[in-house]
């Protein structure tokens, strides 16, 4: 059985814990392998560059650092409490966009020379893609790198870091399975439950309108090919499309669908993990990059320096699970799990990393017909 993570109410108390003081935050989190870090105001880790230094006096005279992403003000709260202990005369402003309105709002702003992002966050691959494309993202080469995974260097050359890496699966409603049925842990075993009861399942198992998402199906073709789209099609009478995460979890807790698939995390409403659990897929587990980047056009670039590297860091990326999702930095993973919540590494153990879709940056993706190839694929099933 695949990893059920205790939602956001069970493990507040023992993760507020361990992050309270983020000075000695390794000690405080019981790391006995790494050395302590004192995270004073204004300070940095002993491994950075002397020349670090100037970052952060430059960033004293900076304008507010202006934020475009896919989270909420309540998602950026726990971060942006622990950047302000480090830095607390740096003022972050976030604004709260779609994974693509991100970059046209900057594209439209920069455009006419107005004020725009100084950083920009999102889980669009092909957004990226063309941001990078386009020259859009000023170059920054972080002193953490060394300290991250090699797959998450591959676009840190164009300045682009990964500061979170989030699985989409399967959640489902424990309470309308039927009686005997396993639980699924892959989208085979989804495609098996639905056509073992398909009366049942009819109007009952919820994913993405292609539309919605079409970069992840984008990267499950490529690593299911048509046994992705024969799957699908033989769920045809059970499938329902939703545009947002969201709206998934409102129907399942209503009972209105037993069953989401390639849906995030946050899927799963607070206060409802008692009856709807989440479960990875062992034959393709997508993971999606939410990456960050400094415009070409930031007024306040060594402020968005130093946000992009304390997410990076030990303190930042041991603060990722209080916005319910999943670091990386193979330093924390002890931390992290200890509290109950998952890290990348622990994903990779548990389906093996053959199974692992990783969800980033790619030219492939930008390719001639290709969105048009998935967009037409779910108007098929769709209207099937």
């Amino acid at each position: 059985m695949k990893l059920h993570p205790p939602r956001f109410g069970r493990r507040i108390t023992a993760t507020v814990a361990c992050f309270a003081t983020l000075s000695m935050v390794l000690a405080a989190c019981g790391s006995s392998d790494s050395p302590t870090t004192d995270l004073a105001e204004g300070s940095y880790p002993d491994y950075y560059p002397a020349e670090y230094s100037e970052i952060v006096e430059a960033s004293r005279d900076e304008a507010p650092l202006d934020v475009y992403s896919i989270m909420s003000a309540e998602d950026w709260a726990p971060l942006l409490e622990g950047f302000n202990q480090l830095y607390p005369w740096i003022e972050v402003r976030t604004v709260d966009l779609g994974t693509t309105e991100v970059f046209e709002r900057y594209y439209a702003e920069a455009a006419t020379s107005a004020p725009t992002a100084d950083a920009i966050v999102s889980i669009a691959a092909d957004g990226w893609q063309r941001f990078i494309d386009r020259g859009e993202l000023q170059p920054y080469q972080s002193p953490e790198l060394a300290e991250l995974p090699e797959w998450s260097h591959e676009w840190a050359g164009d300045g682009l870091y990964v500061m979170s890496a989030d699985p989409f699966s399967i959640v489902y409603n424990e309470t309308l399975l039927p009686e005997g049925a396993e639980p699924p842990e892959s989208f085979a075993d989804v495609v098996q439950l639905v056509q073992s009861d398909p009366d049942f399942y009819q109007g009952k198992v919820a994913t993405y309108a292609g539309d919605a998402q079409w970069g992840m199906f984008w990267f499950i073709d490529r690593k299911l090919r048509e046994k992705f789209w024969d799957g699908m099609r033989s769920m045809g009478p059970a499938l329902r499309f939703e545009a947002s995460g969201g709206a998934m979890g409102e129907k399942m807790v209503s009972g209105e669908y037993a069953i989401a698939i390639y849906a995030p995390l946050s899927t799963i409403p607070r206060g409802s993990d008692s009856f709807l659990k989440f479960a990875l897929m062992d034959d393709a587990q997508p993971i999606s990059d939410r990456s960050i980047g400094i415009t070409k056009q930031a007024k306040a670039p060594n402020s968005a320096k130093l946000l992009i590297d304390f997410l990076l860091s030990e303190a930042g990326q041991q603060l990722i699970p209080l916005m319910e999702r999943v670091p990386y930095r193979p330093s924390v993973q002890a931390a992290v799990e200890e509290t109950g919540w998952w890290h990348l590494s622990g994903i990779i153990d548990e389906v093996g990393e053959d199974a692992i879709v990783q969800m980033g940056p790619t030219p492939d993706i930008l390719i001639d017909g290709e969105y048009d190839r998935i967009i037409d694929g779910f108007a098929q099933l769709q209207s099937s």
